[in-house]
């Protein structure tokens, strides 16, 4: 839901209503009725939230997707969080995190791909771009997709090094295996990772710095697949 949504990325960034009623132009108590879900925003407003927030109006606004095949919808799979939990984990410090280049022979010849596997379970993350990028990880389980992942990102300064973000993300937890930890330093590069949520839905924001400088920014968004 909007309200829900509006919520997570307020607190994400630490506004008050007061701060986020001041950076788009509109009243307090309109923030506040979006929250309770008495309003709705106009289109006007919705695009000053989807830039302060750096995301897409469609994430904004849309429930997430159904999964379904061409005959029909498929069948809810019951998914132990537990175990699913110990395979994100496993799947993300040993594809982009680990450093190891994949063989991604066969695949989309414009995107950088990489696969993990332990049957009945599959990991696939595929995304494009370089400086300004965007990519989704889906979790299947006997082929049927039922997690996933999206983020977009982008590089803002050369000091940038993706060396340093691989090792940060290396530093994920089975407790929290959605990007990185919430902290990680290296003499002056600087890792921070804020989520809200679980593996059912999960919303979250990472960034690099050199000393105050910031480097590199990051939003995600994702959570089970349900019928």
């Amino acid at each position: 839901m909007f309200n829900e949504k509006l919520k997570m990325l307020r607190k994400l960034l630490h506004l008050s209503q007061d701060r986020l009623a001041e950076e788009i132009g509109v009243s307090r108590q309109a923030v506040a009725k979006w929250e309770s879900g008495d309003i709705f925003p106009d289109i006007t407003n919705l695009i000053a939230l989807s830039k302060l927030f750096d995301v897409s109006i469609d994430f904004l606004v849309k429930q997430p997707e159904i999964c379904s095949k061409k005959e029909g919808l498929q069948e809810t799979v019951e998914v132990d969080q537990t175990e699913l939990r110990q395979f994100l984990y496993r799947a993300k410090i040993k594809t982009y995190a680990s450093g190891i280049e994949q063989d991604t022979t066969g695949l989309r010849e414009y995107s950088h791909d990489y696969s993990y596997e332990e049957s009945p379970y599959h990991y696939h993350d595929s995304y494009v771009g370089n400086e300004i990028f965007s990519g989704q990880e889906i979790v299947t389980f006997d082929r049927q997709p039922i997690w996933t992942l999206s983020y977009q990102g982008r590089v803002l300064d050369t000091d940038f090094s993706s060396r340093f973000l691989k090792e940060a993300l290396f530093q994920t937890t089975p407790e929290r295996p959605f990007r990185g930890p919430v902290h990680f330093q290296k003499g002056a590069l600087v890792y921070h990772c804020q989520i809200d949520g679980d593996l059912d839905w999960v919303i979250g924001r990472e960034e690099v710095y050199f000393n105050e400088k910031k480097l590199y920014e990051l939003v995600f968004h994702g959570g089970l697949l349900k019928e």
